[in-house]
């Protein structure tokens, strides 16, 4: 696999979850490992966008996330064709290795997020890294966490699939083995495709997304809303 959105990684020990390729690396010196993963998901680019858009819902199917806020909007929808950046506040459960001990507390990470999509409807990315500069007061039940990841989607020659690659690297500051924190994310992008994957085939009413009609106005030509 080629380099990814985190720098500095050289992905190895990789795997087979299914369909699922997921892969290692060191990161920054740190003892937690960032973990990638790679599939094919059977919908078009343009049904799995808004999902990623759709940040206040990402409870809804990604596993660990019990909610995400948006505290600012950088870029508003529709400022600037093809791009959305915001500051966002997620609120994490904790890793499944350590849902035992009690004394762990939750996550909780801030962090500016980079929405692009190509003007085409091909590539879409979503950069998230981890932000200090906002003052987001801490609650004594959660402990603020680090975090750099990304979710990218391509349009295969099937117009119906959809390449995805997700990466991450995440510190939740908690006083644990790294080799248990790095076991338990070792599973998040398999758990993250398998959800957004389920999500999408399931039935029900489109959901009025805030800002997604603003964002894609200013960049999908008109052939290819129709």
């Amino acid at each position: 696999f080629s380099a990814g959105c985190l720098e500095d990684t050289s992905w190895n020990q990789c795997r087979k979850a299914g369909d699922i390729q997921v892969c290692s690396s060191a990161y920054g010196g740190s003892e937690i490992k960032a973990f990638r993963g790679v599939a094919k998901i059977q919908a078009p680019i343009m049904q799995l966008v808004p999902v990623l858009f759709d940040a206040e819902h990402f409870s809804d199917w990604q596993v660990n996330v019990k909610r995400i806020e948006v505290i600012e909007d950088l870029v508003p929808p529709g400022e600037q064709s093809c791009l959305v950046e915001r500051i966002e506040h997620s609120y994490g459960k904790k890793p499944w290795l350590v849902r035992w001990v009690f004394w762990v507390p939750d996550s909780d990470f801030v962090y500016s997020a980079s929405y692009h999509l190509k003007p085409d409807a091909t590539h879409f990315a979503l950069y998230l890294e981890n932000y200090d500069g906002q003052n987001v007061q801490e609650e004594k039940k959660y402990r603020r966490g680090a975090v750099q990841s990304c979710y990218v989607l391509d349009r295969t020659e099937n117009e119906n699939e959809t390449q995805i690659r997700v990466e991450i690297w995440v510190d939740l500051n908690l006083d644990l083995d790294p080799s248990r924190i790095n076991a338990s994310l070792e599973d998040w992008p398999i758990d993250m495709i398998n959800g957004l994957r389920s999500h999408v085939t399931k039935p029900g009413s489109k959901r009025e997304i805030k800002g997604l009609e603003a964002f894609l106005g200013q960049c999908i030509v008109e052939s290819e809303l129709s």
